[in-house]
Order: structure tokens, then sequence, then C-alpha cells
């Protein structure tokens, strides 16, 4: 009876996990689909890899996301974390400044507050 309760437990986390990475997975596509995002992503992983110390929050949640090495939920929670958002939100921020920018001084259009207009 032991074993019957403790292979149950054991079924219903992997059921558990695996809702998780089904939302892990929905959040993945969502920012394999916009550009900001996808960018977010890549100044974070890129900034993380220069760094001689110091956590890497998005190296390794992308790798345990994609090679399976951590359960979902492990990696949800640590997407999460206080630390981890605002660096995230900071990055896509600064990406889309930064491609504003690069738009502005190559097409010489003015995004001000009336709008987008050429000089």
């Amino acid at each position: 009876m032991d074993k019957l309760g403790d292979a149950a437990r054991h079924w219903q986390e992997l059921r558990r996990d695996h809702r998780i990475g089904q939302l892990v997975f929905a959040v993945t596509r969502l920012i394999q689909k916009y550009a900001f995002l996808r960018r977010g992503v890549w100044r974070m992983v890129s900034k993380e890899q220069r760094q001689h110390s110091g956590l890497r929050r998005m190296s390794t949640v992308q790798w345990d996301t994609f090679t399976g090495s951590a359960p979902c939920k492990s990696v949800l929670l640590r997407t999460l974390h206080p630390a981890f958002m605002a660096r995230f939100l900071k990055e896509i921020v600064a990406g889309i400044r930064q491609t504003r920018a690069a738009l502005r001084s190559a097409h010489e259009v003015d995004f001000s507050r009336k709008g987008i207009w050429r000089r």
C-alpha cells in the first residue's frame, strides 16, 4: 500500500510539473513571437555571459528549460524572482530605446509625443 501511495504522489508531481511546463513553453513561444522580447532575452544573456562572476539568471533558466535539467516548477519560480523580472524588464526597455534611436538616425524619423513625422 505504501509503494502505491508513493507512486500516486510521484504521478501527481509529474502531472503538476507538466502543467507548469506548458505555461513555461507558452511564455517561451510568446517571447519568440515578439522581437522586443527576444531582444530583451538576448541583451540579458549576453551581459550575463560577459560576467566573470555573479548570478546568470537568464542563462540558467534557458539552459534548464531547453535541456530539461531542472523541474519546470523550479524554472518558473526563478523567473518570478524580483531580481530576474526587474533585470528582464530593464533589458526590454533598453532594447526598445536602442531600436528607436537607431531608427531615428537611420530614417530621420522623429518619435515625438505628437506622433511620427518626417523632417
